[in-house]
């Protein structure tokens, strides 16, 4: 079968040039230029941007699967559902009828441009053009050495729809910040198994001793992005409430000026050791005091919709 856009990414006429209109920031609408702390210019912040929609372009012109395959990374994972090898299992699915529309609504890029992360609406249509699935995707990209992005990983939460389905959306720049890691800092992974330890206690004072900024973005199935502390921690006790879950961490990357990286995997609920294990993925970036961040969370698991 062709990708699940729990899967994948958005629709734009490949090389179109893109208005600076059409872009924000985590730090307030119209800001121009460099994020505040980000060396990246908003021309190389776009250049991500402009990879996804053409990827979504491609998909209407020429089919989901075969737009999948044009811009995966040689090392590119999809989840169907736990975490395969995406050329592969891209090879391995026939081309199916309707079509896959997605668009990006935010997007975020490491300091030295090498490792981004886009997101947004999604929905799948039938032949018939009648939806047949909605929710949000989150698209890790990879620059090349000749200067194009390739999708490294691409994973989706089902939920609301966005009707009629926008050509485009105004797209938030989430902030990555121009940082040293702390010395002697946790690294990507520990700051990650702490985030886990924050799922089985929520209460004041167990939260790993980790930051949440306001532009944390909490992607569940059933339900509306959230933002912020206050959404992840809601989102984290409904976990707990429910008995916990188990991890099981599949990969880990980060861009290598480590500005931005990213965890993913699968979770298993503790109450339903043998139930359907749920998607997860979490990309971090450095905070101001070059310590790690987490700057979107998503598991497909937990919302409404699980």
């Amino acid at each position: 079968m062709a990708p699940p856009r729990g899967a994948g990414t958005a629709l734009f006429p490949v090389g179109l040039l893109l208005c600076a209109a059409c872009f924000g920031s985590d730090s307030g609408p119209g800001d121009r230029g460099s994020a505040p702390g980000s060396a990246v210019s908003e021309t190389e912040w776009r250049e991500v941007v402009e990879a996804e929609r053409a990827f979504a372009a491609a998909a209407l012109e020429s089919g989901t699967r075969g737009a999948f395959l044009r811009f995966i990374h040689e090392d590119g994972v999809l989840f169907r559902p736990g975490p395969v090898p995406g050329t592969a299992a891209l090879e391995a699915s026939p081309e199916v009828g309707g079509t896959l529309r997605w668009t990006p609504e935010v997007a975020g890029l490491s300091e030295d441009g090498l490792l981004g992360f886009t997101s947004g609406p999604y929905q799948e249509q039938g032949e018939d053009a009648s939806p047949t699935g909605t929710g949000r995707y989150v698209t890790l990209w990879r620059r090349e050495a000749g200067g194009e992005f390739r999708f490294v990983l691409d994973v989706g939460v089902s939920g609301p729809g966005i009707e009629p389905f926008p050509d485009t959306l105004p797209v938030r720049r989430a902030r990555v910040m121009t940082t040293r890691p702390v010395l002697g800092g946790r690294t990507l992974r520990e700051a990650d198994s702490a985030l886990q330890v924050t799922y089985r206690n929520v209460d004041a004072g167990s939260l790993g001793g980790l930051a949440f900024p306001a532009s944390l973005r909490v992607l569940r199935p059933g339900r509306e992005p959230a933002r912020g502390p206050g959404a992840f921690l809601a989102a984290a006790r409904e976990v707990a409430d429910r008995g916990g879950v188990d991890w099981s961490v599949a990969g880990s990357g980060a861009s290598p000026d480590g500005t931005l990286g990213y965890v993913y995997g699968t979770a298993t609920e503790v109450a339903s050791p043998d139930g359907p294990a749920a998607p997860f993925l979490r990309v971090w970036a450095r905070g101001a005091d070059g310590a790690w961040q987490l700057l979107l969370d998503l598991l497909e698991q937990g919302g409404d919709g699980s």
